[in-house]
């Protein structure tokens, strides 16, 4: 399970830029109490976050009590904006909605609007890596990934008129969210677009037909959530039938923190998909580079 909790409520201020808001230190465990007792012992408050969060970690403290009834779901399979997601994926995880439904959830077809999230996550993004990592590409260039350098030397080529229409984008994206948890309490999607892939890929040619353009492509569905700035949580949510893991991201409302692991220790509670070890055996189907003499 990895959490991406609300803005600051992890404190971790970038060294030049206090205001930072993209990137988010969170944890990553095998269960979501783990997940909770991580964030009981650093969650709070810090004189470089202002305004500080809503929450400390005495909110994550305790027991952590799964409930899903009465909880409104929103699910999409393509987050609204036409994401492409391998059909074994979508498989595993639309078979799964009758788990929440059981708990007692009311599941719809529903997404917030997230247009415009592209433009927020990509322009914020370079903008990012140009200040953190520039200075480390522009002395080591050859030693860095040529993904990194493309995302460094985006966010070098932003003009005024690029930030202005992110950050106009960004307000309206927003407004969209509001509206969205007017109605709903939880948003359900596909955590990652592919099962996991062959190592020796730098990332997917295609998603289910569809041609990759960027490193990013891959991982759009969670790229797309980062950019309303939300808490999110992904966790397994099954297996394909090669054996391989899959799993839902969940989103809730802005510091709606301890309602989002509630919504998942009861998922977690009917299914306990960290109890399976994942079948080794589905990677031999993948060829390695090459394989060392006995002895």
């Amino acid at each position: 399970i990895g959490f991406r909790p609300s803005y600051g409520v992890i404190p971790a201020p970038a060294v030049d830029n206090d205001h930072a808001w993209l990137a988010r230190t969170g944890p990553m465990a095998r269960e979501v109490s783990d997940i909770a007792l991580f964030m009981s012992a650093v969650a709070g408050p810090s004189e470089r976050v202002v305004p500080p969060a809503p929450l400390t970690g005495a909110d994550f403290a305790g027991p952590v009590a799964g409930d899903l009834r009465g909880v409104r779901i929103g699910w999409s399979t393509d987050l609204g904006m036409g994401v492409p997601v391998e059909p074994e994926v979508l498989e595993v995880l639309t078979a799964r909605l009758r788990v929440f439904e059981e708990a007692g959830a009311v599941v719809e077809e529903a997404a917030p609007d997230l247009t415009g999230a592209d433009e927020v996550f990509h322009t914020t993004r370079a903008l990012d890596f140009a200040a953190g990592l520039g200075p480390l590409v522009r002395a080591h260039r050859d030693l860095v990934k040529p993904e990194v350098v493309w995302n460094v030397e985006a966010g070098w080529g932003l003009n005024a008129q690029r930030i202005i229409d992110a950050a106009a984008a960004r307000t309206r994206l927003a407004a969209a969210v509001r509206r969205f948890y007017g109605r709903y309490d939880l948003f359900l999607s596909p955590a990652a677009q592919v099962p996991p892939f062959d190592a020796r890929l730098r990332y997917p040619e295609r998603i289910n037909g569809v041609e990759s353009t960027t490193y990013l492509d891959w991982m759009r569905s969670a790229c797309l959530l980062s950019a309303t700035g939300l808490p999110v949580l992904a966790m397994p949510a099954g297996f394909t039938a090669g054996g391989l893991p899959v799993g839902f991201q969940m989103a809730v409302d802005h510091y709606r923190d301890v309602e989002l692991l509630r919504y998942a220790k009861a998922f977690e509670d009917r299914t306990r998909c960290a109890d399976r070890r994942p079948d080794i055996g589905a990677g031999q189907r993948l060829k390695p580079v090459a394989t060392a003499a006995a002895g």
